[in-house]
């Protein structure tokens, strides 16, 4: 499959003054294919409606796609990825603190393969990362930062012999991170999600209809105001501030 490269978006909400890294209203990371392989670039849009030049993040032998991407209120900066190889897939994450780009790291898990990351931070500035990883059978995962990396991984779904897929993160009306995901019932694919109640993943419960992270109205006309480097959004991921002062991560499908 060729994964083509993507995203951003023009807004009018600034990161709080106190933040003691670089002012910006906006935050774009993409795959981009370079030569055979695919890279991680980076930008930012800043308090005067200007992009950034886009910085490579990620670059090796092996494909860098699929980033997903998260602040806090400090302006530090989580990006996590997957990286490819004749092994299966691995995350990979980098943090932006004090000024800098922090080298990538390897996301430790218990499982084979893993793919599909999704981060939020929650109403506690906490950031929140679940994923797909393959044990025998897809299941979806899920960390938090601790402070100076990733807690090690716990399963959110229930543990059958179903294949779990394609989670995606958001934040409910009380700023707790809220997962939705494909999962197989035995006969076809349907949606499932599952809050966290402060302690625990709730038990979780199927959608009818199409997920709600799909695009809405809002999506659609940030579509129009992506910058010019950016040719399409098949892998792209676009994280903003509103004007509640909540945060907002779109994916790939949600800016096409």
């Amino acid at each position: 499959m060729v994964w083509g490269a993507a995203l951003t978006l023009w807004l009018t909400l600034v990161i709080p003054c106190h933040s003691t890294e670089p002012e910006s209203i906006a935050l774009l990371a993409w795959g981009k294919r370079t030569g055979s392989d695919y890279d991680i670039h980076f930008s930012r849009q800043s308090v005067n409606g200007k992009w950034s030049d886009p910085v490579v993040l990620a670059s090796s032998d092996n494909p860098e796609i699929l980033p997903t991407m998260g602040s806090n209120a400090e302006g530090k900066v989580w990006i996590v990825w997957n990286e490819l190889s004749s092994e299966g897939g691995q995350l990979r994450f980098r943090h932006f603190r004090n000024g800098f780009w922090q080298p990538a790291e390897t996301v430790q898990t218990e499982t084979t393969e893993d793919m599909a990351p999704s981060l939020i931070v929650d109403g506690h500035e906490v950031p929140w990362l679940v994923w797909a990883g393959f044990n025998g059978d897809d299941d979806i995962y899920y960390s938090r930062w601790n402070g100076t990396g990733w807690d090690l991984p716990k399963m959110v779904n229930n543990d059958d012999d179903w294949p779990d897929i394609l989670p995606r993160l958001s934040l409910d009306e009380k700023e707790m991170p809220r997962v939705v995901w494909s999962g197989y019932n035995g006969d076809h694919y349907v949606n499932y999600v599952s809050h966290w109640d402060g302690s625990q993943w709730i038990l979780e419960q199927e959608l009818a209809g199409k997920t709600s992270f799909l695009r809405t109205g809002t999506d659609r006309a940030l579509r129009h105001q992506l910058p010019d480097f950016i040719d399409n959004t098949d892998q792209a991921v676009l994280y903003i501030k509103e004007n509640n002062n909540r945060a907002r991560v779109l994916h790939r499908e949600e800016l096409q």
